[in-house]
Order: structure tokens, then sequence, then C-alpha cells
């Protein structure tokens, strides 16, 4: 039987971080061995390579070492923060980094927890019998959006974390998924599957002025895959959402009131992996 999925973090700034010097590595090319080792490390080389192209490359592996000694100083060690023997997926940080929310199941159906950065603290935030996925936190930190339902309908809905009360969001009749908070929190975007179709929606938190953005994102009929992997992503300024196309092979950026002026953004021949919910340093878009 396959493990279950836990819950590990990385914890960053921890100055006692032990930096030690690595041994130069092979460096491979193409299925040929290049560079076997220096003296005392073993291996051998390959005599067709000049010396002073060895030791140049000697060199850059110091230089490398030393590059990621400063990496090894910004990160701590891999903090395992679920154990219990469940499914735990799905993580997300709390705005202010101090608490984590997931979902893991139970009894055949997802309930959402949240916990300290520790894993200590842990609170389920589900009630009863409903089956909340996909947790995504308000940008103030005080709600959690989810999508709730049955493996054929979902809705989404929003439950205040200080008194627990539930606020359904939508009322599609179908299958809603992913939702994500603007970031003045007025707003959601989510993902809707139905009639063989999957399009990107938003929404007021409120529940008023659904708005489709999209016409047929993705298609049963194109052999597309209709079945979300992430949420939309909305710019810091609220104006623009960040999404992948039907074939998960570009990302585009839309208008964020009315879906408009779709802007294909990435690279055609690259693989959309994940779309970042914050841009890069530079202000572009992180894929």
């Amino acid at each position: 039987m396959a493990d279950k999925p836990v819950l590990s973090r990385v914890a960053v700034g921890h100055t006692s971080a032990t930096v030690r010097p690595r041994k130069a590595a092979p460096l491979e090319r193409e299925g040929h061995r290049l560079f076997g080792g220096l003296p005392g490390y073993g291996g051998g080389v390959r005599t067709s390579i000049p010396l002073l192209l060895l030791f140049r490359l000697w060199c850059l592996a110091v230089i490398g070492g030393l590059a990621s000694a400063q990496v090894a100083l910004a990160a701590g060690p891999i903090l395992q923060v679920t154990a219990d023997g469940t499914s735990s997926v799905r993580p997300a940080w709390s705005p202010d980094g101090t608490h984590i929310a997931f979902q893991t199941s139970q009894d055949n159906t997802y309930k959402v927890f949240v916990m300290a950065a520790d894993g200590s603290d842990r609170k389920m935030i589900t009630q009863g019998a409903n089956d909340d996925r996909h947790p995504s936190w308000s940008p103030d930190g005080k709600m959690l959006a989810v999508d709730t339902g049955t493996e054929l309908k979902r809705e989404i809905a929003t439950i205040d974390l200080a008194s627990g009360q539930r606020s359904q969001v939508t009322n599609l009749d179908a299958f809603a998924s992913f939702p994500a908070w603007s970031p003045d929190g007025n707003h959601l975007s989510y993902y809707v599957y139905q009639k063989g179709a999957l399009d990107i929606w938003t929404i007021n938190k409120d529940g008023s002025k659904p708005v489709q953005m999209t016409q047929t994102l993705a298609s049963e009929n194109k052999s597309q895959c209709t079945f979300a992997c992430h949420a939309a992503t909305w710019s810091p300024d609220g104006s623009r959402l960040a999404y992948a196309d039907g074939d998960q092979m570009r990302v585009y950026t839309m208008r964020a009131d009315d879906g408009t002026d779709q802007t294909k953004i990435s690279h055609d021949d690259r693989r959309v992996a994940v779309i970042s919910r914050r841009t890069c340093p530079t202000g572009a878009w992180c894929t």
C-alpha cells in the first residue's frame, strides 16, 4: 500500500544551520562521463580533457559549493507537521505565516483543519458531515473559503474562523472548486465544471454578482482536462486574473471585472506546472 501523504515545511531564517563543504560531484553530459573526480575524491579523469579544463571545472565546483552555503544558511531542516496516518493535502499558509490550513480524509470525506506552523494547536474547521476541500485564506486571515459538497456537485462557501459560521456563496447546482480571494477580500474566483466544460467564475463574497469569466476554457469534446488543479490567481492590485489554458500549456491573464483582454504571457515551448499566487520580485507573473 502506498504511503499516506503528509505535510512538511521548510523553516526559513534559522541561523543555526550547519554548512559543510561539499566534494566535487561528477559532471555528466548526454550520458558520457567528462569528469570522474579530483585526487582524493575517487574516480578517474579522461585523458582527452586538458588539465586546464579540469582545473576550471574544479574551481566552478568550489564556487558552487560556496553559493550553496548561503542557501543552506537561509533554510532550516524540513519539519513534518502531520503524522496521524491520514491523507493530509492541499496546505495553505495564513497571510501572516503563523498557521497552515489543510484538508484531511476522514470517513470517505475531507475535513479542513488549521494548525500552528509547527504542527501544534490543530483544530478542525469543518462542521458535521460536510466535505470541505481546497481551503483559501482571506487576506485578513479571519476566514477560509472552501468548496463543499459531494463528488458530483460542489459549491463555494466561507467559514468565519472565530465564530465557525458558514455561509454558502454560490448556488450553481454544478461542480465549483478552488476558490481564491481577491486582494481586497471582497471577491472570490473559482472554477465551475458543468455540461462537459470547465470555466472560471468570480463572485462577491456575499454571493452577489456571479460572473462567468471564460467561455469553455476546457472541454471534454476537445479531450482537455476539465478538472481544476489550482486556483485562478489574482494580481496584487486585484485588476487581473492569471490562469492556464485548457491544454495546461499556456498562461493567460484577463481583466478581473469582466474576463476581457485575455493576454498570453507564457512561452510556447514550456509546459505550465503551477501559477504562483504572488508575483516575482521583478513584478512579472511567476509560473
